[in-house]
């Protein structure tokens, strides 16, 4: 069987982009599983807005979950 990889930056909208050139972090993988575009793209405007990063988004790295993404 065949293995099908999506890669997350090929598929961003030009507001989760604005994000990621100003805080220089993208949403957590699981905000990119479990959230829809437009609710991704709300988050990240009021964030570039307010010049303050969303910080479960800034400090996933450091939170293991004991998930598969925790690799990621």
């Amino acid at each position: 069987m065949g293995r099908v990889t999506i890669s997350v930056a090929s598929c961003v909208s030009s507001a989760v982009a604005n994000y990621k050139d100003t805080f220089a972090h993208g949403p957590s993988l699981e905000a990119y599983k479990f959230m829809s575009q437009e609710d991704l793209d709300q988050i990240d405007i009021a964030a570039v807005k307010e010049a303050l990063p969303v910080e479960d988004w800034k400090n996933r790295h450091k939170i293991p979950t004991g998930t598969l993404l925790d690799k990621a």
